[in-house]
């Protein structure tokens, strides 16, 4: 096994960046992670939409089915699928329909000053 040759750092907080790596290649090495504090993040699922809840957080902003698919970044024609349940809305556009539904009347306001 080759020895590698690391540089000194100078800075106090590049020390400390370095005895930080030091540290997680030590816990990594040899299996105990006691010393350090791991979170662990979980992402909710984005909510189901309805044909119905879809037209309804269209209306609640006031805008065309035109206007609604610049905003989702989709064809007018998917806008009109998810409304008559063609198609479900994928996770990402759930996920905006979520933002829309948690405060239309933002949604609103950005419509308004971009018309």
């Amino acid at each position: 096994m080759r020895a590698t040759v690391r540089p000194v750092p100078s800075s106090p907080v590049a020390q400390r960046l370095m005895a930080a790596l030091e540290e997680i290649l030590e816990a990594e090495r040899t299996g105990d992670y006691s010393r350090m504090i791991i979170h662990r993040l979980t992402v909710p699922e984005p909510a189901k939409y309805t044909p119905k809840a879809v037209r309804a957080i269209r209306m609640r902003i006031g805008i065309s089915r035109g206007f609604f698919a610049e905003l989702m970044g989709v064809s007018t024609s998917t806008i009109e699928s998810w409304e008559n349940g063609v198609r479900q809305p994928r996770p990402i556009a759930r996920r905006l329909l979520d933002e829309i539904a948690r405060d239309p009347e933002r949604w609103r306001r950005l419509v308004r000053r971009s018309a």
